[in-house]
């Protein structure tokens, strides 16, 4: 089973920051079936409002995506970018 270590860096108080934790929480199912994985979710403090969100130590993306669906997009394109 592939381990994906997900590490958003940002101020938790901002509520762009929460926002993509809860996404990443909501999509977890979706992406440990697809790809037989187990999805780690990690907060990393920073003082920035915009999240940084990396994907097994390598920078993914910042900023918020438009909407859970989005954010799947990104992260499998990632996930496939590295298989």
């Amino acid at each position: 089973m592939v381990c994906l270590k997900i590490v958003v860096k940002g101020d938790k108080t901002s509520y762009y920051v929460r926002t993509i934790i809860d996404w990443l929480h909501e999509i977890k199912d979706i992406i440990e079936d697809e790809y037989s994985a187990k999805m780690e979710i990690k907060h990393a403090k920073n003082s920035s409002e915009i999240p940084e969100v990396y994907i097994c130590g390598r920078f993914a993306f910042s900023g918020l995506p438009d909407n859970e669906g989005e954010l799947i997009e990104i992260i499998k394109s990632i996930i496939e970018g590295n298989l």
